[in-house]
């Protein structure tokens, strides 16, 4: 009996693990629900990063290049209509054959910034995007059947993943990383399959590491975005899915990108697009620390 009992929890483990290739703290399986004290251990780490503020050094040179002419006259030239602009991944690709290009480059806002989770990119640049508007409104229509293997949470209003709402407002900035994925290989299809609800617009981004040097070099690139905020527009972010997120963020900031992790605290919203990441962890945790 104890032999049979064995075999299934190592089929059991291996089923879990073989979901995804990330950590297992982030990756638990289908149909497993987070318990209180998982969701209190990941709050809490989320809480140990709030602290830091964006520098005044670091703030300057954003609201440099908000006022810099290239990127307003990128921004003023751009149709702020989603159906008009955005594009299936199918014509993605017709679009990019006509201009005899094989490669995307896809500017990651949220979990494709973790290593983990980005089908190892052969590229992977930090930049800035503007106009854009970073929020907690995306809901998986199967949470238990996530492609990446996130755990049911305990409370069912936080189930949110991220999304970006299309604004045009210079003053709306997202901070990610370029990512570069070339047709037709596994990394493309892959990635290709775990968005597909989302559609892909144009733009324009600012490489962080030139802006820390008070240059602004823009590239081109594809962001992500799903008309789902329409239908989805009410909960609070799904607490493991933020900790991946955000030590994605953690990690490019520890290879001496400073103010990455606070300039994403700062520019990522709860459904209500008032309510920043930052306040949200702050009370939450401050509330499993009282329990």
């Amino acid at each position: 009996m104890n032999r049979w009992i064995i075999m299934i929890l190592l089929m059991r483990s291996f089923m879990l693990c073989a979901l995804e290739d990330l950590p297992q703290e982030y990756a638990v399986g289908k149909n497993v629900r987070l318990s209180l004290q998982e969701r209190k251990m990941h709050l809490l780490k989320q809480a140990r990063m709030i602290d830091q503020e964006v520098s005044e050094q670091l703030k300057n040179v954003l609201k440099k290049a908000q006022s810099s002419k290239r990127v307003n006259q990128d921004l003023k030239s751009r149709d702020c209509n989603l159906d008009r602009i955005s594009m299936s991944w199918d014509d993605l690709e017709k679009h990019l054959k006509k201009r005899g290009l094989k490669d995307v480059m896809l500017f990651g806002f949220g979990s494709l910034v973790n290593k983990h989770a980005n089908y190892q990119s052969d590229v992977n640049i930090p930049a800035v995007a503007f106009g854009i508007k970073r929020i907690y409104n995306m809901k998986h229509a199967h949470p238990e059947d996530s492609i990446l293997g996130l755990p049911t949470c305990g409370y069912n209003h936080e189930q949110m993943r991220l999304n970006n709402k299309l604004t045009g407002k210079v003053d709306d900035m997202v901070n990610g990383i370029l990512l570069k994925f070339t047709i037709g290989s596994e990394a493309y299809a892959d990635l290709k399959e775990r968005e597909k609800t989302y559609r892909l617009m144009p733009i324009k981004v600012a490489l962080y590491r030139a802006l820390l040097h008070n240059k602004i070099v823009l590239k081109d690139g594809y962001v992500l975005l799903s008309h789902q905020d329409k239908s989805s527009a009410h909960g609070d972010p799904h607490v493991v899915y933020n900790s991946l997120v955000l030590d994605g963020f953690k990690d490019i900031e520890n290879h001496g990108l400073q103010g990455f992790v606070p300039l994403f605290l700062d520019t990522t919203y709860l459904s209500d697009e008032k309510t920043t990441i930052r306040d949200w962890i702050r009370k939450n945790s401050a509330q499993v620390v009282s329990d």
